[in-house]
């Protein structure tokens, strides 16, 4: 009895922790939509649009890929952790300007973030770990592409250091991890080698190799 009450109490524990995490990456992800938009002078609605996609828009298609209903149609607080961050820092960057890299290392952050609760949603679905990983990939850089279209840029996984390679360490990471030790300590240290290896690409300016095809005159 102590046992089965032991392990229903971690996984309330878990779940808790994943949807802080849930949360914050949804915060992190919908200011950096906000900002761009507004770079684009777009209005506020337009903005707050941008901002709601880009926060929400890796676990819409994850959830569209495991055929399983959209997390946020029945979680109406999920527009509180969205829009209220986003708006108050298009405030905020209205009266100070932001720093020069704010959209990169927000996006690190985000990045990481998502990337293991998609991978940890997939699990849970069924996935198998290898899938799972390539889903919490698709979790984690699906808000920036959706971003990054929306405000009419190249999409940072197409221009930038390694990015989505991060996402796949990170989850592959996480998911490996969770065999062996706590999975609270797993999300960390699968959140930390996402952002640990983007942010090591940005300063550095990592990229992975490149092939040229080579074609006759």
């Amino acid at each position: 009895m102590f046992t089965r009450r032991s392990s229903i109490s971690g996984l309330m524990a878990n779940m808790d922790l994943v949807e802080i995490l849930n949360a914050f990456g949804t915060s992190v992800f919908a200011i950096t939509g906000a900002i761009a938009a507004a770079k684009k002078d777009m209005d506020i609605f337009g903005i707050m649009l941008v901002a709601f996609l880009v926060g929400n828009g890796g676990g819409t298609i994850r959830d569209l890929l495991l055929n399983k209903d959209v997390f946020w149609v029945h979680q109406p607080m999920i527009m509180v952790v969205t829009i209220i961050p986003a708006l108050l820092a298009v405030i905020l960057f209205h009266f100070v300007q932001p720093p020069k890299r704010i959209l990169l290392y927000a996006d690190a952050i985000g990045l990481g973030v998502f990337t293991v609760i998609g991978a940890q949603v997939a699990l849970q679905f069924g996935c198998h770990p290898v899938n799972a990983s390539i889903m919490g990939m698709i979790t984690g850089v699906g808000g920036g592409i959706l971003r990054d279209l929306l405000c009419n840029q190249i999409p940072l996984i197409m221009r930038s250091q390694i990015y989505a390679s991060s996402a796949f360490l990170g989850a592959f990471s996480f998911l490996i991890l969770s065999k062996f030790i706590p999975i609270n300590i797993a999300i960390y240290i699968g959140i930390s080698v996402t952002i640990a290896t983007r942010l090591a690409g940005i300063h550095y300016k990592l990229n992975l190799p490149k092939f040229k095809i080579l074609e006759k005159d």
